[in-house]
C-alpha cells in the first residue's frame, strides 16, 4: 500500500477545497461540518472483495461509484438530502496509487451528480482483501424521513422502476467475464444496461425526496437484497402483511433479453436477484394521483404490484389465481452465486 500520509495528501488533493457545510474536512482527527437545522440522517455501508465484488468483473471507477450508491440509495429511501461522506479503504498489497486514484474518480463523479461533499475517512493495510467503507450524513427532505414502519392496511405497494438488471448484469457477468462478445445490436444494449445496473447504479434520491414531499407514501426503503426479502423487512417493521401480485411485478425488458440470452428465469431476478436500489414504498390509493405526479417529476413511473393487508393474513403471492405464502429470498452476498426464487437467505 502507498505511504499512508502520502496517499491522504493526493486523496486530499483530488476531493479538492472544502465546499458550504464544510468548516473543517480532511487533515484533522474529525471532520467540522454545519448542518441545516433538524434531524441528522446517518448510513454506514461496507463493499469486501470476494463477498461484494470481484475487481475481475469491475474496474476501480465503477467499484468507487458503487460503493457510494449503496449509500445514496440509503439516504434516497429516507426522502432525505445527502450531504457528506467519509470513506475508510482497506488495501491489500498490490494496489497502488493509480488504483485508489481511479476508485476516487468514480466516486467523486457520483457525489458531484449529488452534492455530496467527502470530508474525511481513513486508510488502513488489508492484508488479503480490498474493502471500502462508506459513512454518509444527510438531513430529511421535504417531509419528514420516511420509515420502514408506516405502512397500514389497505395501503399499495410500489416500485419505482422493473427489477431485475443488476442480478442480470452479474449473471452475465459470471457466464461470460471477458470483453462483450459480438451481439446483435438491440441484445448487446440490453446486456450494456444490465452491466451498467449492476456496477454502477443510480440510486434513486431525488424520486425518494419527491415521495415523501407527496404526503402519499407511508413508508419506504430501497431494493438492496431483493423484492420478496424486502417486502418481509417492511411486514415486520410495520406489523403488516403483504399481497403481492405476480403478474404486476414489473421486470426489467433488458433483464427478460439477457435472461433468454442465458437461458435463465428473469422472474428470480426480480423477485429476489437485489442490488437493484429502486425505492419499494407503501402509499394511500386515495392519493395515488400525488404518487404518480411525484414520480413523474423525476421522470419514473409507478409500478403497483400489491397491497398491505392485516398481519394474519401473511406474506402472500397471488400467482396464476392461487395464493402462496411469499419466502423471504434475496442475494446471498456472494459474487459468484446469482439467487434464485427459492434459496431463502
Amino acid at each position: 500500500m502507498p505511504a499512508e500520509f502520502d496517499l491522504i495528501a493526493r486523496i486530499r488533493r483530488q476531493v479538492g477545497p472544502p465546499g458550504p457545510g464544510v468548516l473543517r474536512g480532511i487533515g484533522d482527527d474529525t471532520a467540522v461540518l454545519t448542518l441545516p437545522g433538524g434531524s441528522l440522517l446517518a448510513s454506514s455501508d461496507a463493499l469486501v472483495e470476494g463477498i461484494h465484488f470481484r475487481l475481475d468483473l469491475m474496474d476501480p471507477r465503477q467499484l468507487g461509484w458503487k460503493a457510494l450508491a449503496v449509500n445514496l440509495s440509503d439516504i434516497g429511501s429516507m426522502g432525505g438530502r445527502p450531504l457528506f461522506a467519509l470513506i475508510t479503504l482497506g488495501l491489500r498489497p498490490g494496489l497502488d496509487e493509480a488504483f485508489v486514484e481511479a476508485l476516487y474518480d468514480g466516486l467523486l463523479r457520483l457525489a458531484r451528480d449529488h452534492g455530496v461533499q467527502v470530508v474525511g475517512g481513513d486508510t488502513v493495510t488489508s492484508p488479503e482483501r480490498l474493502f471500502i467503507d462508506v459513512a454518509i450524513l444527510g438531513v430529511p427532505g421535504p417531509g419528514q424521513p420516511l420509515l420502514r414502519s408506516g405502512a397500514q392496511p389497505g395501503d399499495r405497494v410500489g416500485v419505482t422502476a422493473p427489477l431485475g438488471a443488476s442480478a442480470a448484469g452479474l449473471a452475465w457477468l459470471l457466464a461470460h467475464p471477458g470483453p462483450l462478445r459480438a451481439l446483435p445490436p438491440p441484445d448487446a444494449r440490453a446486456v450494456e444496461a444490465c452491466l451498467r445496473a449492476h456496477r454502477e447504479p443510480e440510486p434513486r434520491v431525488r424520486a425518494g425526496q419527491l415521495l415523501a414531499a407527496s404526503r402519499g407514501v407511508r413508508a419506504m426503503m430501497d431494493v438492496s437484497d431483493g423484492l420478496a426479502s424486502e417486502v418481509h423487512h417492511l411486514a415486520r417493521e410495520s406489523g403488516v402483511g403483504f399481497r403481492l401480485w405476480a403478474d404486476q411485478v414489473p421486470i426489467a425488458p433488458e433483464a427478460q433479453v439477457v435472461a433468454r440470452l442465458l437461458d435463465q428465469d428473469p422472474w428470480a431476478w426480480a423477485l429476489g436477484g437485489g442490488e437493484d436500489y429502486e425505492l419499494l414504498f407503501t402509499y394511500d390509493p386515495a392519493v395515488e394521483d400525488r404518487v404518480q405526479q411525484a414520480l413523474a417529476e423525476a421522470g419514473l413511473a409507478l409500478h403497483t404490484l400489491g397491497e398491505v393487508t392485516p398481519p394474519e393474513a401473511g406474506i402472500t403471492l397471488v400467482r396464476d389465481g392461487r395464493e402462496e405464502p411469499l419466502a423471504a429470498t434475496g442475494w446471498v452476498h456472494r459474487p459468484d452465486a446469482v439467487p434464485s426464487s427459492n434459496v431463502p437467505t
